[in-house]
């Protein structure tokens, strides 16, 4: 399973359909919604748009006590490159810009889905 944390509802289509792709289910949850959130099982993945929060570490903390140690793929735009190092600061397995994730987003979600 994968969780896609995103405020964008024309973020979430185009992840729900690379993770069916790959044969995975997909789940999605805003940043509002992290805290307190119990999943039916633990996700492989977690996808994170980083417009979805203006405080990346208390974001990657909620998804920590939500998802455990599931590996964070985030992205966001290209010119916020502060908000994208903060990213890999907090932890993230992977930042990628939007337009990098939108175009390799089969391949990305399915290293981390394959691998787990």
């Amino acid at each position: 399973m994968l969780l896609a944390v995103t405020n964008d509802l024309m973020a979430t289509a185009p992840i729900e359909h690379a993770a069916r792709q790959l044969g995975a289910s997909c789940r999605t949850a805003s940043t509002s919604q992290l805290t307190g959130l119990q999943l039916p099982e633990a996700p492989q993945l977690v996808v994170l748009d980083l417009n979805a929060t203006s405080d990346i570490p208390g974001t990657v903390a909620a998804i920590r006590q939500a998802a455990g140690e599931a590996p964070i793929v985030a992205f966001g735009p290209h010119v916020h490159e502060a908000t994208l190092q903060a990213a890999a600061e907090a932890g993230c397995a992977q930042v990628l810009t939007r337009g990098q994730f939108h175009r390799d987003m089969v391949a990305v979600l399915g290293e981390f889905l394959r691998a787990n």
